[in-house]
């Protein structure tokens, strides 16, 4: 009996580590295949791979505000400061597409071919989740019920020819958050008259300035004088007018960025600098957000801050790389490259409210799990289509 016992102990022995070793490279094989589509899916961008970062930033703020701040805003008013702030996510998303779609034309100036590439990368997943939205009921019930409309023949048609925000009470009624897609879409169109105006040098000095008093002007109009209508912020924020001044700052990020590079190259250590006092000032802005005011603001604000970390910022710094240019980084802001992220995370939070979950915090945890996983299907399969198409209208 007992050499039965023991007999069985070796055998036991035996197939534990037989299952052990083989769970072990089976692992370490999967974790070789993920990491080899994963690195061979991020994109480099030499001294400015931290604007992927940057992206992966702006996309996380949306989804983390929007999925209730993780139970953040019921402990102090600092915490609730830090969570309202996220909702500048999409501001940071307009600059980063001007100073993208700024060095996209200046390396191929036929604006048909720029406009198709531009467009292929958000039709295929905006169209997606657009249908996805309307057939499930996963669609944004809040803004449909607040302005009574519905998803119809008209609402759909709007959306597809990126002309939603002509009618603000239909701009974000099907997925949530789709009323910024048609105002980048709108901003691209002005492209080539940006590029001949910023050609002067006077107009780079100039545009800062210019784009501010343009915006004030027109939220003082829209506020005071066109609009006499309870809505009118909503109608102003979801209408392109606006946003002109992030695109302008985009543009000047793109003109100055190789010229304060060429002055910084021996001193690359002054963008970790600015990095750090503008990471200061965000922490007294948490303590005493009456502090943007001084820029009238927080979207001027936002605006001119993105401005700065992107004309001064560099990849190859300390802080730069272990804040944005860490793998974690690249790969999420490569997945929201232009909408992946940002698209389907307000779809998975609807799905998510199904469940009743009342922990904020599991709440965030769980839409961010669910959000990489579709984020990573769809840019894989529905996304990378789009990319392929742009490649081949490169040559």
């Amino acid at each position: 009996m007992g050499e039965l016992v023991q007999e069985l102990t070796i055998i036991i022995t035996d197939l534990g580590y037989f299952l052990f070793y083989t769970y072990h490279h089976l692992m370490n094989l999967i974790n070789s295949c993920r990491n080899a589509v994963i690195s061979s899916s991020i994109r480099r961008y030499g001294d400015t791979d931290f604007i992927t970062g940057f992206r992966a930033l702006a996309a996380l703020a949306v989804l983390f505000i929007h999925s209730g701040g993780a139970g953040l805003t019921e402990i102090s008013s600092v915490t609730y400061n830090f969570v309202s702030f996220c909702k500048n996510g999409v501001y940071v998303f307009f600059v980063i597409s001007g100073f993208s779609v700024a060095k996209s034309y200046s390396k191929n100036s036929d604006f048909i071919i720029y406009l198709k590439r531009r467009l292929f990368r958000i039709i295929p997943l905006y169209y997606f989740w657009i249908f996805l939205t309307c057939v499930t009921d996963l669609n944004s019930k809040y803004w449909l019920h607040e302005f009574n409309v519905s998803i119809d023949f008209y609402n759909i048609v709007m959306h597809l020819l990126f002309i939603s925000y002509l009618d603000y009470r239909i701009a974000n009624t099907i997925i949530g958050v789709e009323w910024s897609i048609p105002i980048e879409v709108f901003w691209y169109l002005s492209i080539p008259l940006l590029a001949r105006i910023f050609k002067k040098n006077i107009f780079v000095i100039l545009g800062i300035p210019i784009s501010v008093i343009y915006y004030i002007a027109v939220k003082y109009i829209f506020s005071n004088l066109l609009i006499s209508n309870s809505n009118s912020d909503l109608i102003l924020q979801w209408s392109p007018l606006p946003y002109l001044l992030s695109f302008v700052f985009g543009f000047i990020a793109f003109k100055i960025r190789d010229k304060i590079m060429a002055k910084m190259s021996s001193n690359l250590f002054i963008s970790d600098l600015i990095l750090i006092t503008i990471l200061c000032s965000f922490i007294i802005y948490l303590y005493f957000p009456s502090i943007v005011n001084l820029f009238y603001n927080e979207y001027i604000a936002v605006s001119i801050t993105t401005l700065i970390l992107i004309a001064c910022g560099n990849s190859e710094t300390l802080i730069y790389r272990f804040l944005f240019v860490n793998p974690i980084m690249l790969y999420l802001g490569t997945i929201s490259y232009s909408i992946c992220i940002y698209l389907s995370h307000f779809p998975i939070i609807a799905l998510i409210n199904k469940a009743h979950i009342d922990n904020l915090t599991v709440k965030f945890i769980l839409c961010l799990f669910i959000t990489i996983i579709v984020s990573t299907i769809t840019f894989f399969t529905i996304e990378k289509y789009g990319f392929n198409i742009c490649k081949s209208l490169k040559k």
